[in-house]
Parts: C-alpha cells; structure tokens; sequence
C-alpha cells in the first residue's frame, strides 16, 4: 500500500470512529430532533447522517459544539479517550 492510499484509509477508519460516537451520543434521537437540540438548521441533518456513516468528518466548530451541549469531551469524540480523573 503506498502512503497516499495509507492515508486516506487511516482517514476513513477515523471518520468512521467518530460517526459511532456521535452515533452514541445522538442515542435514540431523530436527526431533527438532535440538530434542533444542538441550535442547528435543519439543513444540516444530511451531513448529520453522514457523519455517522464515516462519509464525511465533522469539523472542528460542530464538534465542539456537540461536546459543550452534550457534556462529552473532545478527547473522547476524537480519540475515544476518556479525561483523567479529577
């Protein structure tokens, strides 16, 4: 395998992961109803749905959005680190 297509299967295996995560934190949710919760149009449940489906990776603006309004961690939505303990 040659770096290129390395890279772009690394890049598929982290959209992927992160599409399960949000997959987990939208839990049983409508995308409307989630992206309503989130203040967000309703224009955006496609791109929902393909965040989900590791079509697309979010950006960094949604995510942390996502992660203030629903109590996660960047970490954990990226990485799949939980914070330390406090």
């Amino acid at each position: 395998m040659d770096e290129q297509s390395r890279r772009r299967a690394e890049r598929t295996q982290l959209a992927v992961a992160i599409g399960k995560r949000l997959r987990k934190v939208r839990g049983d949710r409508s995308f409307r109803v989630f992206a309503n919760q989130l203040g967000l149009d309703e224009r955006i449940i496609g791109a929902l749905a393909n965040y989900e489906n590791g079509v697309n990776t979010p950006g960094v603006p949604f995510l942390t959005r996502l992660a203030k309004r629903e109590g996660v961690s960047l970490d954990w939505l990226l990485l799949n680190r939980r914070p330390p303990s406090s």
